[in-house]
């Protein structure tokens, strides 16, 4: 027999005794016999009050029986059982999954944007090559007449003598407020910094010079100007000076250190030999410079403490046909940027991402066919690719019958914490040549067709 059915009995027995009890408190006194007298019945106060104390006794015993053997057992009376609690694992599935498309499936890239859907532009006199902004200002240098620009070697070349100037354009009227001459010198590279715009140029003919000039943003004129011993090809301003690459007397590639204030040299720092310097930028708390091996074969990052003035640390990028670009390397979002092309016709340009602290390559993002500048600003990392693979931007996006065979020029956005491409890639009408960002606006010069083509970051899908 169960506990439970055991437990039913003791009670049913318990209202057994209950009704006796009941019947002999309310039964009436009775005659006696024989004529004699006898004195009522009392009532059997003892047996109620043993009875409730068995009662109590009996409820006590039962949860004490319960308590100690862990409950019923579902087996006898399922309905009465009870269900102890348990914990169940839960798993949690994330919000969104990525799954990897099948093998062979072709993964669309995100819906190129027309430049002239969400940009507008500007025509300049002359020809708009090179370009730095800041919140200052937009400041385009190039030629005015009879030359062009070239996306060769990132210098200005002319065909015949023509005059060079940098002129500033207003962002809030989209207006040039200022023209500044270069005396007639072709202009090479420029850097904003230190409220000047810094201009490297050379004079024309068998004994050119070279030449650094300092435009004041304030007053929109030169106020320091110097002339270099020997060849230069790019300027960066910061770390405490203005940083010029070049040669020396000797053709040793060399990055010329000048005071900022006074135009003095301060230092020389001589470079590989046998390499040709390509860029160079300042940031991070040191110099970067960018080299190219003999026959532009190999390409070598080098990294100048500017409190030694001397070579720090210099990283292996591999192999390259030739870099093409105007800006090949730039500083920004914590990190070194550098762009160039495949080592032949049939591969793919590259962006890599370099670690300044220790100088290896972090990410390396495949962006078309020759990328020729960078420009980093406004959360993104900028870059041109002049002749873009049809690959890279979906022949179905085009409207052209030819589109299988056409090249596009492009500028993609760059995502600096993840390499990877951000949105639709910008497709331009005329070539782009160089690009700047500043103030919330990409800025992109067209030398061939007089034009600035100005986009607001924000409106980009």
């Amino acid at each position: 027999m169960s506990e439970l059915t055991q437990l039913r009995d003791y009670c049913d027995y318990l209202d057994e005794i209950q009704g006796e009890i009941d019947w002999i408190d309310v039964v009436p006194a009775v005659r006696p016999i024989d004529g004699f007298a006898r004195r009522p019945r009392e009532p059997r106060r003892w047996l109620v009050t043993a009875a409730a104390a068995a009662l109590i006794l009996i409820l006590v015993g039962g949860v004490a029986w319960l308590s100690q053997s862990g409950g019923l057992d579902a087996a006898d009376d399922p309905t009465e059982a009870t269900i102890p609690e348990t914990t169940v694992p839960v798993t949690t599935l994330p919000t969104e999954t990525s799954v990897p498309p099948p093998s062979g499936t072709t993964v669309l890239p995100p819906q190129p944007v027309l430049a002239s859907d969400v940009g507008s532009q500007i025509e300049v006199d002359g020809l708009p090559c090179e370009i730095v902004g800041d919140e200052s200002g937009v400041w385009v240098g190039g030629p005015d007449e009879s030359t062009f620009c070239t996306l060769g070697d990132g210098q200005l070349v002319s065909t015949e003598p023509g005059l060079f100037s940098v002129r500033r354009i207003d962002p809030a009227t989209n207006q040039v407020v200022a023209a500044i001459d270069l005396s007639g010198r072709i202009m090479e590279q420029a850097a904003l910094g230190e409220g000047r715009v810094w201009i490297t140029a050379f004079d024309l003919g068998v004994d050119s010079g070279h030449h650094v000039s300092a435009i004041d943003v304030s007053t929109n004129t030169v106020t320091n100007e110097w002339e270099l011993t020997d060849c230069c090809s790019d300027v960066a301003v910061g770390e405490g000076g203005v940083w010029v690459s070049g040669r020396d007397e000797a053709g040793i590639p060399t990055v010329f250190r000048h005071d900022q204030e006074t135009g003095d040299p301060v230092a020389r720092i001589p470079l590989d030999p046998e390499s040709s310097t390509l860029g160079i930028a300042a940031g991070e708390g040191s110099i970067w410079v960018l080299l190219a091996g003999e026959d532009m074969e190999r390409i070598t990052l080098v990294r100048i403490d500017p409190l030694t003035n001397q070579v720090a640390g210099t990283t292996d990028l591999g192999t390259s046909a030739i870099f093409w670009g105007r800006s090949f390397l730039e500083v920004g979002e914590g990190f070194i940027w550098v762009v160039g092309p495949p080592p032949n016709a049939n591969a793919e340009g590259r962006v890599l991402r370099i670690d300044p602290e220790t100088g290896q390559i972090t990410i390396d993002t495949i962006v078309g066919r020759y990328p020729t500048a960078v420009a980093v600003g406004e959360g993104f990392v900028w870059v041109i690719d002049s002749h873009s693979f049809p690959n890279t931007l979906n022949p179905e996006y085009l409207d052209s019958a030819d589109a299988e065979n056409y090249e596009l020029a492009v500028i993609h956005r760059i995502d600096p914490a993840t390499g990877e491409l951000v949105g639709g890639s910008l497709i331009f009408d005329q070539q782009p040549n160089d690009l700047a960002v500043a103030d919330g606006t990409l800025w992109v010069t067209h030398p061939t067709s007089h034009l600035i083509t100005r986009i607001e970051v924000e409106d980009l899908p």
